[in-house]
């Protein structure tokens, strides 16, 4: 059983992409939950139609790449007043225990340096807005020490909006509330 073995819905993310790939049918994520064990998994791959798996061609390498249209909507309506934090994702987590600043940020340079989408900044070229990779972008985690009172204040003013044109589009913050407790 995969969930058995230490499968989970990321692994099965995985294992479908992989099935797509190397055996030309496609499973459902709910399928794999439905029919968990390799046995059933092979009964649903056997009973599809084959689908040739196509990978997604790269481009080739430009200074501006074209935007899509939902990119594009964003991209004005984000310039338009009080549209500035509308397509912010804030997310806050609180982490327990020894936590290494350094290797966290570390984590989130790597992160931004293995995904293009993340090294991503916008400029208007001709009138039209277009998308820059960056090969490479400076990246700090904001950090301060805060009591948890000061620490609500903090996180309200962490909720800002992006300057498109600069790289990466990604804002972390870290507040220290105790020694080990973040």
């Amino acid at each position: 059983d995969f969930f058995e073995i230490g499968g989970h819905s990321l692994r099965a993310t995985v294992l479908i992409a992989k099935i797509h790939k190397e055996m030309n049918s496609r499973i459902l994520l709910r399928e794999v939950f439905q029919s968990s064990t390799i046995e059933q998994m092979a009964q649903l791959i056997e009973d599809r139609e084959r689908i040739t798996y196509a990978s997604i061609p790269l481009v080739e390498e430009s200074e501006y790449y074209a935007v899509s249209s939902a990119q594009k909507r964003l991209y004005i309506l984000s310039q338009l007043e009080g549209g500035g934090i509308s397509y912010n994702m804030p997310g806050i987590m609180t982490v327990e225990g020894s936590l290494d600043r350094e290797r966290l940020e570390e984590a989130f340079r790597k992160l931004i340096q293995r995904h293009e989408t993340l090294r991503t900044s916008f400029d208007v070229v001709n009138g039209e807005p277009q998308q820059k990779v960056h090969p490479e972008v400076a990246f700090k985690v904001e950090y301060i020490q805060a009591s948890q009172e000061e620490a609500e204040e903090h996180i309200r003013r962490f909720i800002r909006p992006f300057d498109l044109a600069q790289a990466p589009l990604l804002r972390v913050g870290l507040i220290q509330l105790k020694e080990h407790e973040h």
